[in-house]
């Protein structure tokens, strides 16, 4: 089978050892992650069999109207319409789902006609290893300039880096007092929409590559506020963008849009500020921002408060007290 079915969660012999080594094992609860039928599958069948309790972690929109719409390559018809129907068939079977977004919570309600067994489960912030740093100390240890205006974008994955480049355009085109940290692998989809090099744009990026988790802290710490584009579309809606726990245990105030999980924690803890997704629009309150130091300071305490209550602990105490209602 091709490498995106033996890796991706669609490989029959996987499906069947894990089955095999589940009905071994002695147990209360599954809970597995997703629809892909290695994980699924295994899990039903095996809940079916040795009447174990299933549960199941929906953690993004992959079908149609999420991750399915961005499939590419010769099989991605393939991929997208299994994705489609699995993701619903495990929602609608499934007898407790934990969703990671409000809106995941809503489609499964829709879905199962009902909203019995359906809870929340949130990203947590990583305070365990993310420890804030005085800002002034993590730029010189970085070698970085102590009066820049700073913002960090952190990405493994993004749905957003066209945005991003074209929010980066209109800063430098408006002259904002802005830079611009990168931390992640190069992006195609940001880079291809600069001009070509060179051009003074660039020395509005800083951009050190993959960081590791252990130097995250400083690189993090370096930063005035943290960037996380987010348009409003059915894929942003669904998820809940890992960074945003990672900016909350660096204390980082976040510079968003008003969409989905981010929208709701921005307003109710007031941990940032929202523009509309208009590029132009979005570097006007950066400017906005930069010039507020008082602001920028209470929103990072507030956040460094939100990410004490949303630590990966308190995160999985909440889960075990969910097992334990049922």
């Amino acid at each position: 089978m091709p490498r995106r079915f033996r890796h991706g969660g669609y490989d029959i012999f996987d499906m069947i050892f894990r089955s095999v080594y589940l009905l071994l094992q002695d147990k209360d609860i599954l809970h597995s992650f997703n629809h892909r039928p290695a994980s699924s599958i295994s899990a039903w069948l095996v809940s079916k069999t040795n009447h174990v309790e299933w549960w199941t972690d929906w953690a993004d929109l992959w079908g149609k109207g999420g991750i399915a719409d961005r499939r590419y390559g010769f099989l991605r018809w393939l991929t997208s319409s299994l994705d489609t129907h699995l993701e619903k068939w495990v929602i609608t079977h499934c007898p407790n789902i934990t969703a990671i977004s409000h809106y995941l919570i809503k489609k499964s309600r829709f879905w199962r006609q009902g909203s019995k067994n359906i809870y929340f489960l949130p990203v947590g912030a990583d305070t365990d290893l993310i420890k804030p740093l005085p800002k002034l100390e993590a730029r010189q240890q970085l070698k970085l300039n102590r009066n820049d205006f700073l913002g960090c974008f952190l990405y493994v994955g993004t749905y957003d880096a066209d945005f991003l480049s074209q929010i980066l355009l209109q800063v430098h085109l408006h002259h904002v007092s802005f830079k611009l940290m990168m931390l992640g692998p190069f992006l195609d989809d940001f880079y291809c929409q600069l001009p070509a090099r060179p051009h003074p744009i660039y020395d509005r990026i800083v951009h050190p590559g993959v960081v590791s988790r252990t130097n995250l802290s400083a690189w993090l710490s370096a930063a005035d506020v943290a960037l996380l584009p987010y348009r409003n579309l059915e894929i942003n809606r669904g998820r809940y963008p890992n960074k945003l726990g990672d900016y909350l245990a660096a204390g980082k105030p976040i510079v968003a849009n008003p969409t989905g999980e981010v929208k709701r924690l921005l307003a109710k803890y007031d941990i940032g500020w929202t523009a509309s997704e208009s590029p132009r629009k979005f570097a006007q309150l950066l400017e906005t921002v930069g010039k507020d130091k008082r602001q920028i300071n209470s929103k990072s305490k507030n956040a460094l408060k939100l990410a004490g209550l949303m630590s990966w602990m308190n995160v999985a105490s909440s889960l075990e007290r969910l097992y334990q209602s049922r």
